[in-house]
């Protein structure tokens, strides 16, 4: 599956220091997973640190829209 990041994105992984090896780690084993209409929310903690991501989905792809 490939994951594309959003420029929004990018700039918050800067903003909060998250790693995108982090994201792909949250993604690949969450602890909680959400879908809301088209989206979906990845949660999961590394580290004492909770890390929501917000993506959309297709069959062989994951964009990122947002970190928090």
């Amino acid at each position: 599956m490939k994951i594309e990041y959003s420029a929004h994105s990018i700039a918050r992984m800067r903003q909060r220091g998250i790693t995108s090896l982090e994201v792909e780690y949250v993604i690949k084993y969450p602890k909680i997973t959400r879908r809301i209409s088209e989206r979906i929310e990845f949660i999961g903690t590394l580290q004492n640190r909770t890390i929501k991501i917000v993506a959309t989905q297709s069959e062989n792809n994951i964009k990122i829209i947002t970190v928090m």
